[in-house]
């Protein structure tokens, strides 16, 4: 039976051939094995690594939680550890992310790191796109609404306190009929149920009157579209809604 047959592979292949950076770290934190991962990911050959320390490749300001993740570690409280996430230099002097997975036995740690660069620059874009969205949402001058499908109101602008005299947990999970004139509620029904099962980009206005909370009767425009429509049926649709009595007035 020859040494790499299925019952006996030749696992080096694997450390070789992965993707992910495999190494071998001896105590102190220096450098041990490395594979060629290493020099595909960060550009850095074992001849640069071997016998380095694996601190003088971390970004400054990740060398304080690496520091207390290695002693972590070599404390033995938790020998195999998982998620920690550092940057590590590039041989270009950039940085990237690196997600680790280890495990110590005596006196060696064998880790496995992943590049989530990538990954965590999808994250950051997210969130500064939520920061942002929800800036505007406090924000607006208008009224913005988000209804669900069974055509309640899942979520207000702190607009809406003002815009209508109801305070936000009143309106939250009330259906948008609940202020609207009885005689304009067939045709906002039918645009709404519109917007929900054809479920396109199309931006729908509607005009209705709709009842304060003092009595007043107002004329509000309400334009926007379904959320959601590239992953399929949408559930939620955002409008804007603007007061138009005193135009319509004047």
């Amino acid at each position: 039976m020859s040494a790499e047959s299925p019952s006996n592979p030749d696992l080096s292949e694997y450390f070789r051939n992965s993707v992910d950076l495999l190494s071998v770290f001896k105590v102190g934190g220096d450098f041990g094995i490395t594979n060629p991962a290493w020099q595909r990911v960060l550009g850095w050959n074992p001849e640069d690594l071997a016998g380095s320390a694996f601190i003088e490749f971390v970004h400054p300001d990740d060398v304080e939680r690496t520091r207390a993740e290695s002693a972590a570690e070599w404390s033995g409280e938790s020998p195999t550890r998982a998620g920690f996430e550092n940057r590590l230099r590039c041989r270009d002097g950039t940085y990237r992310w690196i997600e680790w997975t280890s495990q110590r036995r005596g006196d060696l740690i064998y880790a496995t790191g992943r590049d989530v660069t990538a990954r965590n620059a999808n994250i950051a874009e997210l969130a500064a796109n939520v920061d942002m969205t929800k800036a505007i949402f406090e924000a607006a001058a208008d009224l913005i609404v988000i209804v669900d499908r069974d055509l309640v109101i899942a979520h207000n602008s702190p607009r809406g306190q003002n815009f209508f005299g109801y305070d936000d947990d009143v309106a939250m999970g009330a259906s948008v009929f609940r202020l609207m004139h009885p005689d304009d509620r067939p045709a906002v029904e039918l645009a709404l149920q519109r917007v929900f099962d054809e479920s396109t980009d199309e931006i729908v206005s509607l005009r209705y009157r709709a009842q304060r909370a003092d009595g007043h009767w107002m004329v509000v425009e309400a334009r926007g579209h379904a959320l959601g429509v590239e992953r399929g049926q949408s559930t939620q649709a955002v409008f804007i809604v603007r007061d138009l009595t005193d135009t319509i007035a004047a």
